[in-house]
């Protein structure tokens, strides 16, 4: 196929090879593939399994302007996997499991939130690199049968070692008590 006497389509037994950018859906083409924004099938990156069945896609909506990744569940309906927002805030749908490690660096600051009532705990390290959890309610921290503290170890505060008359504590090194309290 020509356009003003430059190729601009090539047909090779079942290969196509085009000579500039596609737009596809109406959309004019500024980029190698253009697509039209939005959420149907002709704005899509779509991929079908062998029955053919909806598999997976990817594809901007024209509404908000997130990108957004897509699996099919076991319907074998599109379902929103990852969405992307225009601030580049990332959105899993649902448990996020990673290989290797993960890394937050704005804010040195993880956040915990709980979906029913936006409670957000928080786990961060401070100038010094010291590693701080931080809570609206306490914290608990239900450990396996060893813990082991490095270090000073300061409570601000109540404490209670183990909940029986017959639970054995060994404290290696010494033991102050401030206040006139019965230890």
């Amino acid at each position: 196929q020509t356009n003003g006497g430059t190729t601009a389509l090539t047909l090779t037994g079942a290969n196509a090879t085009f000579s500039g950018n596609v737009g596809v859906a109406g959309k004019t083409p500024a980029f190698g593939l253009s697509l039209a924004q939005g959420t149907g099938t002709g704005s899509k990156i779509a991929w079908s399994d062998s029955t053919p069945n909806f598999a997976a896609s990817i594809y901007a909506s024209n509404s908000t302007d997130n990108l957004t990744f897509a699996t099919k569940n076991g319907s074998n309906v599109e379902t929103t996997a990852l969405e992307i927002d225009t601030s580049q805030n990332a959105i899993f749908a649902g448990t996020g499991t990673f290989a290797d490690n993960v890394r937050v660096n704005s804010g040195n600051q993880l956040a915990l939130n709980r979906p029913d009532n936006g409670a957000a705990s928080n786990i961060k390290t401070d100038a010094s690199n010291n590693l701080l959890l931080t809570s609206p309610t306490g914290l608990k921290l239900t450990l396996g049968t060893v813990a082991t503290f490095e270090g000073n170890v300061a409570i601000n505060g109540n404490a209670t070692l183990g909940n029986e008359t017959g639970d054995d504590h060994t404290f290696n090194g010494q033991v102050n008590h401030i206040t006139g309290d019965v230890l």
